[in-house]
């Protein structure tokens, strides 16, 4: 039974590490149509590169760069909000984009068990 509960959580992990890079991948692909955006491009691309890194480096670094992109993407969705007052597409795919990252980077961390790589099943 224990093997089993060990398995689940692996996969968990796995599978928001895998979420996270996803989603980073998205955005950046996205923040690359916004010819402006290049700090958000250079950001994004250290959390890439973070998810990347050894279990012990990544959990050291991703929850807090993950969780300043989505405290970034929250407040420029309330400048569009509040004070442009109109939204840009594709500035709202990359905000919301960089708040899930932040929230699967927060469960990643918090899941118990495995590091993030491919769960051994034998």
């Amino acid at each position: 039974m224990t093997r089993t509960v060990s398995i689940a959580h692996g996969m968990r992990r796995a599978l928001t590490l895998a979420a996270v890079r996803a989603l980073v991948l998205l955005i950046l692909t996205t923040s690359s149509a916004l010819l402006y955006d290049s700090v958000g491009l250079f950001a994004y691309l250290c959390i890439f590169g973070v998810t990347l890194m050894r279990h012990e480096f990544r959990r050291k670094y991703l929850t807090p760069i993950a969780t300043l992109g989505g405290v970034f993407g929250v407040s420029l969705l309330i400048i569009q909000a509040v004070w442009i007052g109109s939204f840009c597409s594709l500035c709202v795919v990359v905000d919301i984009a960089s708040v899930t990252v932040a929230l699967l980077a927060w469960i990643h961390r918090n899941s118990k068990g495995h590091d993030g790589r491919v769960p051994r099943f034998v």
